[in-house]
């Protein structure tokens, strides 16, 4: 059977500050759950090494909270 493919492009706008603040949440959970060399475990702070050394699953992180939050949201009408 073939595989439909289709594709459909969304484009979405969320304030700076609901960023913002689910980007330190998340820091702070990484930070709680992260080993990092020099500090006990759960013990780093989040403004120093797990902000810089997990950006990138941080990023993923919030995309994947904020993205299906936002698609589930009422639509504004167009009229």
């Amino acid at each position: 059977m073939a595989e439909a493919t289709c594709r459909r492009e969304l484009e979405l706008e969320i304030p700076a500050e609901e960023v913002t603040k689910k980007i330190e949440s998340v820091a702070k959970e990484f930070a709680r759950l992260a080993n990092v060399p020099g500090f006990r475990r759960g013990k780093a702070s989040c403004f120093a090494d797990p902000a810089e050394k997990f950006a990138e699953d941080i990023k993923g992180e919030v995309l994947q909270s904020l993205v299906p939050e936002r698609v589930k949201k009422p639509w504004p009408s167009r009229n």
